[in-house]
């Protein structure tokens, strides 16, 4: 670690070593997780006082999570919501509660937190009421966001918008590529005259949700409205084809 003294070093070697008596993780897994504190900017002293909250988020996680990736997750949330050395454990503590509460997948943490927190940051929000943010709507990371994270790649975003059509016009003139659920792909792709292709990797399905107010739960109208939605989504692809 740099910046550590000779005595430091004998330390944390020691922390490293007490650590893989007190806890399910090796001496080398700990110092794993030491190493990682490290380039975060915490001092040889500060990162011997977080190596346990680490290593209980680590264990928390069910195997989700190395102590290496716990410790990147662990100082990210620290730097991102203000959190002090002293607050490391109910900080830990509390996104364990988020992943157990929500069904959250705790893999997916450092993604959503890093996607979330600069609005958090804007708003002025805690980690607690932004964990809870996440897990009321999961689908907050893109489901090519979370695929590509699992094999280690990002992408670059170079336009946002919220419409699939006003990306799709933005890739017919550009050179830009868009990904897009299969239907309204194909459809724009014809109107566009672009090449489509099936993407070349797994993706997570991604909910759709139709939500009302419960006041017009018995209205009839609404009620003919929102079968008629139905229908048309579950419909087979090429019953939506129309001639022209």
């Amino acid at each position: 670690m740099s910046g550590a003294s000779a005595v430091e070093l004998q330390q944390l070697r020691d922390a490293a070593i007490a650590a893989g008596i007190a806890t399910q993780f090796s001496p080398t897994e700990a110092t794993l997780g030491l190493r990682e504190l490290s380039p975060a900017g915490f001092s040889a002293q500060e990162s011997m006082r977080l190596l346990i909250p680490v290593l209980d988020l680590a264990a928390g996680s069910l195997g989700e999570l190395s102590p290496q990736q716990a410790a990147g997750l662990a100082s990210q949330a620290m730097k991102a919501f203000g959190i002090s050395i002293d607050e490391a454990l109910i900080s830990v503590d509390r996104m364990l509660q988020a992943v157990n509460v929500f069904a959250l997948n705790a893999s997916e943490l450092p993604l959503a937190l890093g996607t979330a927190s600069r609005g958090a940051q804007a708003l002025h929000q805690s980690l607690s009421e932004t964990l809870i943010a996440l897990g009321l709507v999961k689908n907050v990371i893109p489901g090519v966001d979370r695929a590509l994270h699992g094999l280690g790649r990002s992408r670059r975003i170079a336009y946002r918008t919220r419409y699939f059509i006003a990306a799709a016009v933005a890739v017919a003139q550009s050179d830009l590529v868009l990904t897009l659920p299969r239907r309204p792909g194909r459809h724009l792709a014809r109107q566009l005259d672009l090449a489509a292709y099936a993407p070349p990797l797994a993706l997570p399905a991604s909910d759709v949700l139709a939500p009302w107010h419960a006041r017009l739960n018995d209205d009839p109208l609404h009620a003919w409205v929102r079968e008629a939605v139905f229908d048309a989504a579950n419909a087979p692809e090429r019953a939506l084809v129309t001639s022209g």
